[in-house]
């Protein structure tokens, strides 16, 4: 049973994301058990060329590394996100509550569900990304009242 080898070929136009997609599935014990089944069936007359198997490693790495820099810019960007949040604490804020009215008042509470910040405002979520407009609060986030 022969075994084609893996290579850096682009996928076709046809198969468009969703084999990139699955192609990133692939862990390190997947693609090592290809490796190792490659190697084992190779034909012995013709053994694959250490260039190629140095490319494939070299491509593996490459996809492990972008994956790592996706998350660790996801991690940072809801970092930022959390530090936005947390500096509209009293502030006055207009946006686009869940419930689809637009809501103005002071920034009460924030809450991180998922991925997504969420402010408090009166009785209202409103997601950070639906923020309109900050205007400086009348009160702080404790609720007390500064201006009299």
């Amino acid at each position: 049973m022969a075994i084609e080898g893996v290579t850096s070929s682009p996928p076709s136009a046809t198969a468009g994301p969703k084999i990139s997609n699955r192609v990133l599935e692939i862990g390190n014990d997947v693609f090592l058990k290809l490796l190792l089944a490659e190697l084992q069936h190779q034909d012995p007359l013709a053994p694959m060329d250490n260039h190629q198997l140095v490319q494939q490693i070299a491509q593996l790495r490459a996809v492990e590394s972008n994956m790592q820099l996706t998350k660790t810019l996801e991690a940072v960007m809801q970092g930022q996100a959390l530090q936005t949040a947390a500096s509209l604490l009293g502030q006055q804020v207009e946006g686009l509550a869940e419930s689809g009215r637009t809501v103005q008042g002071i920034v009460q509470q924030i809450s991180l569900e998922g991925n997504k910040v969420h402010l408090v405002v009166g009785n209202e979520t409103v997601l950070l990304d639906n923020i309109r407009t900050v205007a400086a609060g009348r009160e702080s986030f404790l609720g007390l009242n500064l201006l009299g």
